[in-house]
């Protein structure tokens, strides 16, 4: 019986449709499930459930015996972040402002970022949000594409020119790039222009309804990389490979070598796992070029670099070094090894990001009070083109490294003299036949000699 003066209602209302200047947006409880069309109306009802259509060809008015029925809505849209997926921006609120600057409507947007304004409008009114989700995706990539604008390598316009622009000065330039770069370092915690760039569109009203496909940008995020939600998979990794022999005390300078062939514009990096261990005294960049912020906090070692030159690594090299001093009264784990964690990335010179990169460091041991030297494992093994090992000496040393094949056969052989301290013993095995070799090391120190071997696997 429900359904049949639910159906009765619908065909009242059909009957008695006239022209307007309104839309209509269908709210109805249904009492059972039914789906009817007629005259390019289209309802859908489904048992207990609040059933939301809209009228797909012009404007109508109900007669009044249905009128309570129905809402009608004088504005519509969605709004979504600008980036590769336009990611739907849920329980935002969006406003109508009249031109008097008075808010006209608000209204929340529903999960896949669309919404309606139900109140009548002015001749001419103005569209605003206000995002829930928070402000991320902004990195020292973002600084150096600032960088490029600015030098003019390429131009950013619309919203991500106002992106851009996170001191709100209505210019960009390398103020701008500091600014974002000092952000993801930890710096500062805000930007003058807000957490927030947004399309606030002007419409005058016409036909109606009014539609807005609004869009948004975090403030700094210029390549449009956020993805509200989601997690992102381009930070790299670090495993450990190699020993570092330092003494118990004092200051330990920690290398993170590239495992291969790399050009870079850009370094953000969030490392943890340090602050049960270690004290941050210093990070440096293996290049004299380029803009460096860093900021260690209890928890975390931010690290932003950008360079609008670029940033050349061969296989091995160091990309940074970072000054660690040891707490007193820890004791470090055998493999202990720093942490990226999520907002981690590295980019190449035109900004891209580089995805499966892989650090590596080398782990740390301490030297005894008696000891007088150590070597290291080769960096790396197998290698290509070279091997070196860490050698850490109390005092000067004459060092003589014989390469022998498996068989025992001499192929190489090589002479350092190294002073006191952490030195590194660098083999070119370049000409070398792919396979197993021996490293026989010879150091003769002013109270002692020492002989050790280590091996060397060479592959094409």
């Amino acid at each position: 019986m429900a359904m049949r003066s639910f159906l009765i209602g619908i065909l009242l209302c059909l009957s008695g449709l006239t022209g307007s200047a309104q839309f209509i947006l269908q709210q109805v409880t249904a009492t059972a499930g039914s789906v009817e069309k007629s005259g390019g109306l289209q309802l859908s009802a489904t048992l207990g459930e609040l059933a939301v259509t809209r009228l797909p060809s012009s404007a109508y008015q109900l007669t009044q015996g249905f009128q309570q029925a129905w809402r009608s809505y004088h504005a519509w849209g969605k709004l979504s972040y600008l980036n590769m997926l336009n990611t739907p921006l849920g329980n935002s609120m969006v406003y109508l402002f009249n031109m008097n600057g008075m808010p006209a409507d608000s209204t929340l947007t529903r999960p896949d970022g669309s919404f309606y304004f139900f109140r009548p409008v002015d001749d001419t009114v103005i569209f605003d949000a206000m995002i829930a989700q928070a402000w991320g995706g902004v990195n020292a990539t973002d600084a150096l594409l600032v960088l490029k604008h600015f030098t003019g390598f390429i131009q950013l316009q619309d919203l991500y020119y106002r992106a851009a622009d996170v001191d709100g000065s209505e210019n960009v330039n390398s103020i701008d790039a500091l600014m974002i770069a000092r952000r993801y370092a930890g710096l500062i915690t805000a930007f003058p222009a807000g957490d927030w760039s947004i399309t606030r569109d002007t419409m005058t009203t016409g036909v109606l309804p009014l539609y807005f496909e609004s869009e948004a940008l975090c403030t700094g995020d210029v390549n449009g990389s956020f993805q509200p939600g989601l997690k992102t998979a381009s930070a790299p990794d670090i495993i450990s490979r190699g020993t570092l022999f330092v003494p118990e005390s004092g200051l330990i300078s920690i290398p993170l070598h590239v495992t291969e062939k790399i050009k870079l514009g850009a370094v953000s990096l969030v490392l943890g796992n340090f602050q049960k261990y270690f004290h941050i005294e210093e990070v440096s960049m293996n290049c004299n070029h380029g803009s460096l912020c860093w900021k260690a906090f209890s928890d975390q070692l931010r690290i932003a670099w950008w360079s609008d030159r670029e940033f050349s690594l061969a296989q091995e090299s160091p990309l940074m070094f970072i000054l660690l001093r040891m707490k007193t009264g820890v004791c470090l784990p055998d493999e202990w090894c720093l942490r990226p964690e999520e907002e981690s990335e590295l980019a190449d010179p035109d900004g891209n990001s580089l995805q499966s990169i892989l650090l590596c460091q080398p782990g740390i041991q301490f030297l005894g009070k008696n000891e007088s030297l150590q070597i290291g494992k080769g960096i790396p093994n197998p290698a290509k083109l070279s091997c070196s090992f860490p050698v850490f000496l109390t005092e000067p040393a004459l060092i003589r490294v014989s390469l022998k094949t498996a068989a025992g056969a001499c192929v190489r052989e090589y002479t350092h003299d190294f002073p006191a301290g952490a030195n590194e013993c660098t083999l070119d095995l370049n000409d070398c036949i792919p396979g197993i070799y021996l490293a026989r090391f010879e150091i003769t120190m002013q109270r002692i000699s020492y002989t050790c071997s280590r091996k060397v696997i060479l592959i094409p």
